[in-house]
């Protein structure tokens, strides 16, 4: 069973400014962002294209949306090139490997895990226990995590104009992202913290030994 310390990741009223980033949060913006190595499958540059069609198609979110990029990897040159290419650069930070995820973590509204292939994610369970809304690919383990519409929303692999279309959503609903993270965050309480899991553990040894006295 995977379990996730809710001591560590847990959600915050207010947010606090992060070492070294440039990025100043403020709270009527919208920060989104992402944690994992830069490599093929996690596939930023999905989410990257996404942030990019965003910037495209609403203007008036420039400078109101940002998006953190956390992860070091072949991919992070791939992802400032194309930012560069679009002049979004100034809008993303990606500060490569990072070892304070769960503050980190506490600075976004919204978790992206733009995967192409992915087991039982460590990653949206930190961001759930944090009270995140999250939107992920709709592939592996993904879909036993984030229930759809209930905790965040599952996308279609590799689909930026998907991506695109469901960042909109959450961006433009701030009641929306509100429910689906204490949702989340229940999710995680109730069936993924350390404290659930010896539980569960413990029953099951409590039960084999009352299988052996019978």
């Amino acid at each position: 069973m995977t379990a996730v310390d809710t001591q560590k990741f847990y959600p915050e009223k207010t947010r606090k400014e992060l070492p070294v980033c440039p990025l100043t949060f403020v709270e009527k913006n919208v920060y989104i962002g992402t944690v994992g190595r830069m490599h093929g499958v996690k596939d930023q540059i999905t989410l990257v294209q996404a942030f990019v069609l965003l910037m495209q198609r609403h203007a008036e979110l420039i400078g109101q949306v940002y998006l953190l990029l956390v992860g070091d990897g072949p991919l992070r040159a791939q992802a400032i090139e194309l930012l560069e290419k679009h002049q979004l650069r100034q809008y993303v930070w990606l500060p490569g490997e990072r070892q304070d995820i769960a503050e980190i973590m506490r600075t976004l509204d919204i978790f992206v895990l733009p995967s192409q292939n992915e087991g039982i994610s460590n990653a949206i369970l930190e961001a759930m226990a944090t009270g995140l809304p999250v939107i992920a690919t709709e592939v592996g383990g993904n879909p036993e995590l984030v229930e759809q519409n209930q905790t965040g929303l599952l996308v279609p692999p590799e689909s930026p104009e998907s991506m695109v279309n469901a960042l909109n959503v959450l961006i433009k609903d701030k009641q929306k992202r509100k429910q689906l993270g204490e949702r989340s965050l229940q999710r995680v309480q109730d069936n993924f913290s350390i404290q659930v899991m010896v539980k569960n553990y413990t029953d099951v040894y409590d039960s084999l030994g009352l299988e052996r006295k019978q």
